[in-house]
C-alpha cells in the first residue's frame, strides 16, 4: 500500500474538484470515473482499491477521473456528466461500500458525504447516456443484488453492465479485504481480466465467482440488453 494513496491516486486520475465540474473534458473517448467514500474502512482500504481501478483503467485505454467523498450532488454532476460527454466506453467505479451480512436486508444505497444515494438515483442519470455509450457500472460491494438489478427493475437503458459482489446469505464469514487491506473482489476481477481482456459477463462470472467463495461473498452481474452477456465488456 502507498505511504501516500491520495498522492499516488493523483498521480494516475485528475480530481474533479481541482478541475471543477464547469471545466470537465468533453467528447473524450474512453473514461473511467472514480467515486471514492475514503471513511468506509479503518485503513486506506478504499483509496487502495480505486488506485488499483485507476491502473486497469489506464490499462483499459481510459482517462482517469476521480472525486473523493463526494456529496449527493457532486457524485449526480459528475455522473451525468461521463454519461453524456464520453463516446465509447465509460467505466464507474463506486469504492467505500462496506458490507456484511447484517446489512442484506438494508435498502440499496452507498454513503454520499451528506447522505445517502440510491439505484433511482444513479439509474436516472445513467438513462441520459448515449445510446451507443458502452457503460459499465462496478460496485466494491452492495447489500443485495435485487434493488441494483437494471432488468428486474425495468430499466431499458441500453449497453449498461453492472457488476458488485454481495454477501453470501448460505454462509456466515464474509471478508471484503486481504491481508494487504486490497478489495479482494477488485483484485480477482482485474486479475482475471488482464490475463483474458476479451471475456464476456459469461466469462467473468463464473471464474471471478469461485475466486469469492472463501471470501463468504457472490458476485452480481446484470446487463441490458441481456445479449450483451456474451460481448467482451473491455471493446
Amino acid at each position: 500500500m502507498s505511504e501516500n494513496p491520495l498522492r499516488e491516486l493523483a498521480k494516475l486520475g485528475r480530481d474533479i474538484r481541482m478541475i471543477g465540474q464547469t471545466r470537465l473534458p468533453i467528447h473524450i473517448e474512453r473514461s473511467c470515473v472514480i467515486f471514492c467514500n475514503t471513511k468506509a474502512f479503518h485503513s486506506a482500504a478504499s483509496l487502495t482499491s480505486c488506485i488499483r481501478m485507476a491502473k486497469f483503467a489506464k490499462w483499459a485505454n481510459c482517462e482517469v477521473f476521480y472525486l473523493c467523498d463526494p456529496s449527493v450532488t457532486e457524485f449526480v454532476d459528475a455522473l451525468m456528466h461521463f454519461c453524456t460527454q464520453v463516446e465509447k466506453m465509460s467505466m464507474v467505479y463506486i469504492a467505500g461500500n462496506k458490507i456484511s451480512h447484517e446489512s442484506i436486508d438494508e435498502k440499496a444505497s452507498f454513503k454520499a458525504s451528506n447522505g445517502t444515494i440510491g439505484p433511482d438515483l444513479v439509474y436516472s442519470q445513467i438513462e441520459n447516456k448515449n445510446e451507443t455509450l458502452r457503460l459499465v457500472l462496478l460496485m466494491d460491494g452492495i447489500n443485495q443484488p435485487e434493488g441494483w438489478d437494471p432488468v428486474a427493475n425495468d430499466y431499458e437503458i441500453p449497453n449498461l453492465t453492472i457488476i458488485s459482489p454481495y454477501p453470501d446469505p448460505d454462509q456466515t464469514h464474509l471478508q471484503q479485504l486481504d491481508l494487504k487491506n486490497e478489495n479482494i473482489f477488485l483484485y480477482s476481477l482485474w486479475t482475471f481480466l488482464k490475463t483474458k481482456p476479451r471475456a464476456s459477463l459469461q466469462d467473468i462470472l463464473p471464474n471471478v465467482s469461485k475466486e469469492m467463495v472463501d471470501f463468504g461473498q457472490k458476485v452480481f452481474i446484470s446487463c441490458t440488453p441481456t445479449a450483451n452477456y456474451k460481448v467482451p465488456i473491455l471493446l
